[in-house]
């Protein structure tokens, strides 16, 4: 091993802390801001898991990423296999671990989940839109994984979740653009090599504007007001100029994706502090 730091990588720390911020936000807003045993291991839980999904995607996925993605641990020797089928196991462990204080809703979406993570790569990856709309529910799902974890799935919980796997699908399509050369070249049949790298890119609009459709739905609902519209006007002005972007650079466009995600958790986070604080 080159260094722990990547064990991290391999692990996409960032991306887990991402997807446990979602966790938290869907407790959050289901709950309240309230630091409970189950919110925490709701958290705790989610980044094991993703790790343990990325983790098992790079093992599978070394040859491709010898193309796509040389960088990476596995191809540059930084992490050999053993390692990785150890880290791997680990976080699956501490997942199921950390899953089982929870209540039964949570520990069924968490269970489902885990049995996608293992098959993802190896059955679904390579097929037209079927894994881009899997990633999709795996990242949208920890929203309902958080408030599950307090016990309450409502429709503003509902509404945000749809917003994520619209978003998040968007952005796995544009990463099967950036990705096209090395898929094609394992024999994938992705969106951007079946449909052709317009046509993805045209998916993606429509995944990004089905997010943003959705995002009006906590104001028509009269549950949230102008704090959440003004900021999540501005979240869903990010979204759409980041896919727009994939046209020229499908790279820096699935990265302004997630930034714009990341500003659409704060428009759900400030109504929630306004009323507490």
């Amino acid at each position: 091993m080159e260094s722990p730091g990547a064990l991290a990588e391999i692990m996409r720390l960032r991306n887990g802390l991402g997807a446990t911020i979602l966790t938290l936000t869907g407790a959050v807003v289901a709950g309240g801001i309230a630091v409970t045993p189950a919110v925490g291991a709701a958290m705790v839980a989610t980044i094991a898991a993703t790790g343990a999904g990325n983790v098992i995607n790079d093992i599978i996925d070394r040859p491709i990423d010898l193309v796509n993605r040389p960088d990476r641990p596995l191809p540059r020797g930084a992490v050999s296999s053993t390692e990785a089928r150890a880290l791997g196991g680990a976080l699956v462990v501490i997942a199921l671990t950390a899953t089982l204080i929870l209540p039964p809703l949570a520990i069924g979406i968490a269970a489902a989940n885990l049995v996608l993570l293992g098959t993802y790569t190896q059955w679904f990856k390579g097929r037209v839109l079927v894994g881009n709309l899997l990633v999709g529910w795996l990242t949208g799902s920890t929203v309902l994984f958080g408030a599950a974890a307090v016990g309450t799935v409502g429709p503003v919980i509902a509404v945000l979740s749809v917003m994520v796997i619209g978003a998040t699908v968007s952005r796995e399509l544009i990463k099967d653009i950036e990705d096209a050369a090395g898929d094609a070249a394992e024999g994938l049949q992705t969106a951007a090599i079946v449909w052709g790298r317009r046509r993805a890119g045209q998916a993606a609009m429509a995944a990004a504007i089905t997010s943003v459709a959705t995002s009006s739905g906590p104001v028509l609902l009269g549950v949230y007001g102008n704090a959440y519209l003004v900021i999540i006007v501005i979240a869903d002005s990010l979204l759409l100029r980041a896919v727009w972007q994939a046209r020229n650079d499908a790279g820096e466009a699935q990265q302004a994706v997630k930034r714009a995600m990341y500003v659409a958790m704060v428009a759900f986070w400030v109504p929630v502090a306004i009323t507490v604080f």
